[in-house]
């Protein structure tokens, strides 16, 4: 009978992770909404404008071992894109037929290092449609922030969006979203 409890204590210590050796402190980052943003650039022949989402969340599971990111999750309200314009902004939004497609969401498969770039492989599902997606970004620590920021083109027509026009003219087909977040450590 004690060896049944022994290995059955054994066996929910080696479960539970704290069997043999460290465990690896792994928490959930949650983006600090006051200084964390997504943005899209559009253009057409006649000019060009862009859209900022304060809206925004952003969750990162980090290593506090390793002091590194691990997992990356992003999602965005459509209605929240403000390009100062509302005639724009309605037209966008019926663009991408925002009550239909209400968020734009990003989720991370693999992050990896590349020098001072960290590379974030994933899905982008926007407008419907889910795409995979690589994108560079460069991450700056401050004491116990961390920010990450980069850019990466989009193309319209991969995600089976109707660009708008002016004037007969159709809008570019590619958009190139930026977006800059930051995150505390303790």
């Amino acid at each position: 009978m004690k060896k049944i409890i022994f290995y059955a204590l054994a066996a929910m210590a080696v479960l539970s992770g704290f069997a043999f050796g460290p465990k690896t402190l792994k928490r959930k980052l949650f983006s600090n909404k006051a200084s964390s943003w997504i943005s899209y650039e559009g253009k057409h022949p006649l000019h060009s404008w862009k859209a900022v989402c304060r809206e925004v969340d952003c969750v990162v599971t980090y290593d506090e071992d390793e002091a590194k990111l691990e997992t990356v999750a992003i999602s965005a309200k459509v209605m929240a894109f403000d390009s100062r314009n509302t005639n724009r902004d309605s037209h966008a939004l019926e663009a991408l037929e925002a009550l239909t497609y209400p968020k734009i969401n990003f989720t991370s498969a693999q992050l990896s290092r590349n020098e001072s770039n960290l590379i974030i492989n994933g899905s982008l599902n926007f407008h419907g449609v889910t795409k995979p997606m690589s994108i560079t970004t460069k991450t700056y620590t401050e004491g116990n922030t961390i920010r990450v920021e980069g850019a990466f083109p989009v193309k319209l027509s991969e995600f089976k969006v109707e660009r708008p026009s002016l004037l007969f003219v159709k809008v570019e087909d590619e958009i190139t979203i930026h977006f800059s977040f930051t995150f505390r450590t303790q």
